[in-house]
């Protein structure tokens, strides 16, 4: 049981963190403070094939984490 409660805390907090990154990640671009270096490239991409730099951001992350899988490391 107490797994349990450490997997729905991890989640908890996981959701919790990547909601005030992008959060913050809106903010910076709201204000036209320019960008952090990783929305640099969300931004290029997201001009070049016509898609949210949000949508870009999340198809960044998983492609970045499925190379990490024959590296064979735990993060």
């Amino acid at each position: 049981m107490t797994n349990t409660l450490s997997w729905t805390r991890r989640l908890v907090l996981l959701y919790a963190g990547l909601a005030l990154y992008g959060a913050s990640m809106a903010m910076i671009l709201r204000a036209g403070l320019g960008n952090i270096p990783w929305d640099v490239l969300h931004q290029g991409i997201a001009e070049h094939v016509h898609l949210s730099i949000g949508t870009v951001s999340i198809i960044v992350g998983a492609v970045v984490l499925l190379m990490w899988i024959p590296l064979r490391q735990r993060g």
